[in-house]
């Protein structure tokens, strides 16, 4: 009953939060609101841009629930008197809450109750006089939906409003979370931005974003046409304006470059083929429908012929027909494949094939979740796919700052002056500790398998990592990891497979008898820069999986993914140092360290 009298006074009254809120709280029902705040925020800040201009995205701390009641209460009273009785009534007593699995309860004091057709609304009335508060025509727009707020200002004006925001938001129970605070500014405005709001933990973002975008488009945006292609005969040519845009804009975008007429090909396939997974609008449309229509062959037929119509028979024959179209398109799509690579240069189908054979895509099919570690900064991402397509790095140097000789790629990820080959193992290492450390309890980083022999000049022997109970309980697993440059001209004339075994022969030869005579085992993890695994590697890894799959009770599938995924970022950000990190050691500019200079100093 509460339900139906809510519904029936957000329909007569409604209208007078709409008429109150205006453009100030778009949560009021306001028609398309919230696409007009996204073209106008949108346009100052294409307007404003590299002016030292930027937008505040700013989130609040369990906001429906942290809502002043009492103040909440108040406001409607002033601004939305036809329902204010009725909020009145039903808020102003304490509503039970009952624990699942409890005999207790607590009672709901504060916030707007789930569910009520009228808490939007509320809380839209609400909070307008925060709103009002903040509004400065002068220095800022800014624009609200419920909880979520926005501000369009130069730099320090942001952090001018956010201030105001901190200080006044709590007495209406809005408290902004800047750790969920992002600021988005211009490539030029970074600096800026940090220094403006470092301190408080708001994350600055650069307006190019091409990973967020990939995942946008790859993980949602393309199957929203897919509907139109299952259900239109003959569609196929109404997406090439939209296959053209993909080609011509999009992908020049996320790589930064032009995109050869074969790389656009390549890109429209499965990553486990070598693509990005952004199939082609076109080719795809009539593959689509006739997959449609023949999975629902039997409803047709029943609406048009009054036939028999039995569930049963009609799911099988859609898990038969997808079954089989599925297998017509990943074998359509292997034929493609073939007939691309063979159109692309040496070096690049040697690099894609690579990625094929050695299953290095799980980095491009997972979205890029920070908490995980799977977000590429504008440059990270840009040098991953220019090393998964032997494409050339964006802004280089001219010459290597460790050596001076001439920047390449291949210099890049080679060169050993400034300690970046060391520092890119390292970061594998401790990836592969962290993994282990899920799941084994006795991960020691750095043992000594053999102690250093002075008299017969023999150095110390240490391992990357002891791992207790990996193969035999309770017995140790001693790795050391090894990063290979597959691409290396004295590895030209090697395939990967070789190359990966051969590091890893060298890495028995060299550990494994001092391993066996301490009783333990030995594991060499040898890994390509680009993620492609050594035999023994594959096997940690799958062991790895299958310990953590047990403990969180997750399939052997999606652990695999994810460790995969956790892996593939691993060494995606340790080759990256390579390619980007500085060479020449940081000098300090305190020139006392010893206490020389004191006696120049008056007593």
């Amino acid at each position: 009953m509460r339900r139906i009298v809510c519904k029936a006074l957000a329909f007569a009254t409604g209208s007078d939060v709409a008429e109150l809120c205006g453009v100030s709280q778009l949560c009021s029902g306001l028609e398309a609101g919230i696409e007009g705040a996204v073209h106008a925020i949108r346009e100052l800040f294409e307007d404003n841009r590299g002016s030292c201009w930027g937008v505040l995205l700013v989130d609040a701390k369990n906001a429906f629930n942290s809502l002043n009641r009492a103040a909440a209460l108040w406001n409607v009273r002033v601004q939305w008197p036809r329902c204010s009785r009725f909020l009145f009534n039903t808020y102003c007593g304490y509503a039970s809450l009952v624990l699942q699995g409890s005999s207790e309860s607590i009672l709901s004091k504060e916030g707007v109750s789930q569910g009520d057709p009228l808490s939007m609304l509320m809380y839209a009335a609400a909070l307008t006089p925060l709103i009002a508060s903040l509004t400065d025509l002068t220095n800022w727009s800014q624009c609200w939906y419920a909880d979520d707020s926005a501000c369009a200002a130069i730099i320090p004006k942001l952090r001018e409003w956010f201030d105001n925001l901190c200080n006044l938001g709590p007495a209406y129970g809005y408290y902004p979370e800047p750790q969920k605070t992002v600021v988005v500014v211009d490539e030029v405005d970074k600096a800026e931005a940090n220094a403006c709001f470092g301190d408080i933990g708001v994350k600055v973002s650069r307006e190019s974003q091409p990973q967020a975008a990939y995942a946008a488009l790859s993980k949602s945006l393309q199957f929203e046409w897919s509907y139109l292609q299952r259900v239109l005969p003959n569609f196929g040519t109404s997406f090439a304006p939209l296959r053209d845009v993909i080609n011509k804009k999009f992908w020049p975008s996320v790589f930064g470059g032009q995109i050869s007429n074969s790389e656009q090909h390549l890109f429209s396939l499965p990553t486990r083929l070598g693509g990005m997974g952004i199939f082609d609008p076109v080719e795809l449309a009539n593959v689509a429908y006739t997959t449609s229509r023949a999975c629902t062959n039997l409803v047709v037929d029943a609406i048009k012929n009054n036939a028999d119509f039995v569930v049963s028979s009609y799911s099988a024959n859609v898990r038969s027909v997808k079954t089989e179209k599925h297998k017509e398109l990943a074998m359509m799509q292997t034929m493609e494949c073939d007939s691309v690579l063979v159109s692309l240069g040496n070096d690049t189908r040697r690099a894609v094939q690579r990625a094929i054979d050695g299953k290095t895509s799980a980095w491009l099919t997972v979205m890029p979740i920070a908490c995980h570690h799977f977000d590429l900064s504008s440059v990270e991402f840009r040098d991953a796919l220019s090393l998964r397509y032997h494409r050339p790095l964006l802004k280089t140097p001219g010459h290597c700052d460790g050596c001076g000789e001439e920047f390449s790629f291949q210099h890049a990820l080679d060169c050993k002056k400034g300690g970046l080959v060391t520092q890119r193992h390292n970061e594998v290492r401790d990836a592969l500790g962290d993994l282990a450390a899920i799941v084994y309890k006795d991960v020691v980083r750095e043992p000594i398998v053999q102690e250093a022999d002075d008299s017969s000049g023999r150095p110390a022997l240490i391992a990357d990592r002891s791992i207790r109970g990996v193969w035999q309980p309770q017995t140790a697993a001693l790795l050391d990891v090894r990063v290979v440059d597959t691409d290396a001209q004295s590895y030209a004339s090697r395939t990967v497979d070789a190359v990966l075994c051969s590091a890893e022969q060298e890495k028995k030869r060299k550990y494994s008898a001092a391993v066996e005579d301490r009783r333990a085992s030995f594991t060499p993890f040898v890994v390509s820069v680009d993620g492609v695994l050594g035999h023994d590697a594959q096997h940690l890894m799958k062991r790895l999986c299958d310990q953590i799959a047990v403990k969180w009770e997750k399939s052997h599938s999606e652990v695999m993914g994810w460790v995969r995924a956790r892996m593939a970022f691993a060494i995606l950000r340790a080759t990256n140092l390579c390619l980007r990190g500085s060479r020449v050691k940081w000098r300090s500019g305190h020139g006392m360290d010893d206490g020389a200079g004191l006696p120049h100093f008056p007593h």
